[in-house]
């Protein structure tokens, strides 16, 4: 759903927001918390939270 948002903001012109949230992904997929489909152990709501904060850090 986040993806979505993040194509979401590029279609409507909206780059910086868009590369913002994709960043924030790969990171959270490179750095964690992932869940256990991907080897991890949390819950979508901590992927989640990490997004927010990877976002709200700058990263």
């Amino acid at each position: 759903m986040i993806w979505s948002a993040a194509m979401m903001f590029e279609f409507l012109g909206y780059t910086a927001a868009h590369d913002a949230i994709v960043q924030a992904i790969e990171t959270c997929l490179t750095d964690g918390p992932r869940t256990p489909d991907l080897g991890g152990t949390a819950n979508t709501t901590d992927v989640g939270m990490a997004i927010s904060a990877y976002l709200a850090a700058g990263k």
